[in-house]
């Protein structure tokens, strides 16, 4: 982030009349709320999977016949869970994938639903991609203070601090990591 667009979401977070503290707190929940629901459907599929597969065995249909019931796949998931014929199927399918792939589905950058689970499986979504950290960040502490100097960038050459430090502490604590730095290297 460049250095103006630094003061202005500082400038955002001091205005109380837009409260992004609270907003950021509500965005987090939403959130987690749907990785709750994503991981929860995944865990169901595995039974809904299991009925289904129950269903189109020889004893599933032997009861099905005994009790003069005649359901197709499809009334069965939607007389036993209440669900049209689409999403049954989704679930049945996501209940019968290798566990290898919702691990490898849950490390990817996709959106975490049941139907992105399912492109992954066909290869529609890419696999997971290494973070991109920034090429160039170190963050300074002063010993005894609060307070923190960070400076991020793509090369050192064009850098962004982010500080709330007075210049003098920050000037400090540069000077503090350039040696650590240089002292460090003398030892590798």
């Amino acid at each position: 982030m460049k250095k103006n667009e630094l003061k202005f979401l500082e400038a955002l977070e001091a205005n109380k009349s837009i409260n992004l503290k609270k907003a950021r707190a509500l965005q987090g929940q939403a959130e987690n709320a749907q990785k709750q629901k994503y991981n929860k459907t995944v865990e169901l599929s595995k039974y809904v999977a299991k009925a289904a597969n129950w269903f189109d065995s020889p004893e599933g249909q032997l009861e099905l016949e005994t009790a003069n019931v005649t359901w197709s796949k499809a009334d069965f998931g939607l007389n036993v869970f209440g669900w049209q014929k689409s999403f049954f199927y989704k679930l049945v399918k996501v209940g019968n994938l290798d566990s290898k792939v919702i691990t490898d589905f849950a490390k990817s950058e996709s959106k975490q639903t049941v139907e992105n689970l399912l492109k992954f499986n066909r290869g529609d979504v890419a696999p997971a991609k290494a973070k991109k950290e920034p090429p160039f960040q170190m963050t300074v502490f002063i010993k005894g203070e609060k307070q923190k100097l960070t400076l991020s960038g793509s090369n050192p050459e064009e850098y962004i601090i982010t500080s709330k430090m007075s210049k003098a502490n920050a000037i400090k604590a540069l000077e503090m990591a350039l040696a650590a730095v240089k002292d460090q290297m003398k030892e590798d």
